[in-house]
């Protein structure tokens, strides 16, 4: 099963967020990107509405492992490859455990979602996912055809 993910980028109260879509699922995602994003997370959030999450853009490639030290909600976490495949995936992440979680394989992203979104929605190591650049709002109005 391939899956798409479409981004778009946008700025609120100083905290980017990306409009990513999975398959049929659209997430509002915050995006980290920057070491002091990275180390927060999604600690101390009490509640993930299951259209939202939290995308981890890294500088480069690696074995980027986590845990869920204060964290209070369950969450699946998608690694997804510099060659846009999904390798590893985390279900159901157990709140607070300070077990380091690491999938073994090298990635360029890592998206969390609310716990046991993944199996419901099917998602499996090696879907292809497609990352498409959000566009200039100006630009896309301009632009015959394009719908925003």
């Amino acid at each position: 099963m391939a899956l798409l993910f479409c981004l778009g980028t946008v700025a609120l109260a100083g905290i980017n967020y990306q409009q990513i879509r999975i398959g049929y699922h659209t997430f509002q995602v915050e995006v980290a990107d920057t070491p002091e994003t990275w180390a927060r997370g999604l600690m101390y959030r009490t509640f993930l509405p299951k259209h939202r999450g939290m995308l981890f853009m890294f500088d480069r490639t690696d074995i980027h492992t986590f845990w869920m030290k204060n964290t209070v909600i369950p969450l699946d976490m998608i690694w997804i490859s510099d060659s846009d495949k999904i390798v590893y995936m985390k279900s159901k992440a157990q709140p607070l455990d300070t077990t380091i979680i690491n999938p073994g394989v090298e990635a360029k992203y890592v998206l969390e979602i609310r716990g046991g979104l993944a199996q419901e929605y099917r998602y499996v190591v090696g879907d292809m996912v497609l990352f498409i650049p959000s566009l200039d709002k100006a630009k896309a109005m301009s632009t015959p055809g394009r719908l925003e």
